[in-house]
């Protein structure tokens, strides 16, 4: 069976510190669900790649990234919610550095992928893998 990859999102990360829970804030994708950030249908998404790229300019200092998985739970706020690490904490990329995270995972509808930086609007991300109906 093969898989129809796409990009789910792109976008860059947000300061860690006093950023909402929104799409493009610290909520970098979330597996769309009915009546939650504006989605329509339930759809579970296999995520297959999260490319983060610093566009600093050379001789500036890393940034520290991190980026966590939250599951939806309808009974708490998102900020409430346990967060599972993906990548190591406060991992440095220095001025021109890319990193790929290839680990495929599951989001079920509502589940969601949350990031920051140290430094605002100066790393890039993209988002691959497939979305499908949830029945």
């Amino acid at each position: 069976m093969s898989l129809d990859v796409k990009t789910l999102r792109t976008g860059q990360l947000k300061l860690s510190a006093g950023v909402s829970f929104l799409p493009g804030a610290r909520v970098l994708y979330a597996a769309p669900k009915s009546g939650i950030f504006t989605a329509t249908s339930n759809r579970s998404a296999l995520i297959t790649a999260i490319r983060f790229l610093n566009t600093n300019g050379s001789g500036m200092a890393s940034v520290t990234i991190n980026l966590y998985f939250v599951r939806y739970d309808s009974g708490k706020m998102i900020h409430e919610r346990p967060r599972i690490r993906i990548l190591p904490a406060n991992m440095a990329l220095a001025s021109g550095q890319w990193v790929l995270e290839d680990t495929r995972f599951t989001l079920e509808e509502g589940d969601v992928l949350l990031g920051d930086a140290s430094q605002g609007d100066v790393i890039d991300y993209i988002i691959s893998g497939t979305e499908r109906d949830v029945l």
